[in-house]
């Protein structure tokens, strides 16, 4: 699903109204504060109402209309709207999202990444993407090479879940990285609660999910981290670690976008 932009469908109409959704993790003061200490001011998250009916064959017709929109481009500040032209130059995934509790990260400890008091275990320095290499935490999350590369499935490194993990643990270029993995896991725990829907099922009475996640993120494959014909209106910033993330609820017609930009300090 990595091309999903690439292909050509025929187009439904979408509307998207920009909503006044107050995500409390983010807004909260220790929120701020941990947002603000981890260089993540230009953090984005909006929460959009869209009319007509989502459909999930009919899911790159969604997503082409709503990136594509001049209300996704005005309330991400886009320097301008993105153009079906710049779809081929992004990835799209659709995110598996199943973990309902966090043991799903008992392998950082486990595995030895951080310790039983939650203190990140450090490595041998490194740089990638602008990004320091200082914790085995972020040589895992950033190093294909890492000895840690495959500690986990791609499957489980693909949940929405350890995505969020990945996104709020790089951070921003201006990032102070904390020396225990708590709050990292506590901020993961509490948006990603929030940026879902659940519901019981009848027939099990076991919670699910119901929100299909999308990770949108530029093509980097064979190319060079620096060149020019890589940058978007979207993604102006270092390509291995600018996302946006879209979450839909089917149901109560919202489509929540997470976007990050990550710019290069130099």
């Amino acid at each position: 699903m990595a091309e999903l932009l690439n292909e050509t469908t025929h187009a439904n109409a979408f509307e998207f109204s920009p909503m006044n959704h107050v995500f409390s993790t983010l807004e909260s003061k220790e929120g701020k504060e941990r947002v603000h200490r981890w260089g993540l001011d230009g953090l984005k998250v909006q929460r959009f109402k869209f009319n007509g009916r989502f459909e999930p064959r009919s899911e790159i017709d969604f997503l082409k209309e709503f990136v594509t929109s001049s209300q996704f481009s005005q309330h991400l500040e886009l320097g301008s709207v993105v153009s079906l032209e710049e779809l081929s130059s992004f990835d799209l995934t659709k995110l598996p999202c199943s973990v309902l509790n966090m043991a799903h990260f008992d392998f950082l400890e486990t595995k030895g990444l951080v310790a039983p008091n939650g203190y990140l275990r450090k490595c041998m320095n490194d740089r990638i993407g602008g990004v320091d290499i200082d914790t085995l935490v972020t040589d895992w999350l950033l190093n294909e090479e890492s000895e840690y590369a495959g500690i986990i499935d791609e499957a489980s490194k693909n949940e929405f879940i350890t995505q969020v993990f990945h996104l709020l643990f790089i951070g921003g270029t201006m990032h102070q990285r904390d020396e225990h993995a708590t709050e990292y896991l506590e901020q993961t725990k509490s948006l990603y609660k929030e940026l879902l829907t659940v519901h019981k099922a009848s027939a099990s009475g076991k919670i699910e999910i119901t929100s299909k996640v999308y990770l949108i993120k530029p093509k980097t494959d064979g190319m060079n981290a620096s060149d020019d014909n890589m940058k978007s209106s979207l993604f102006p910033g270092v390509p291995e670690h600018c996302r946006c993330f879209v979450i839909i609820d089917p149901v109560k017609k919202y489509a929540t976008t997470v976007y990050s930009n990550f710019k290069s300090f130099w």
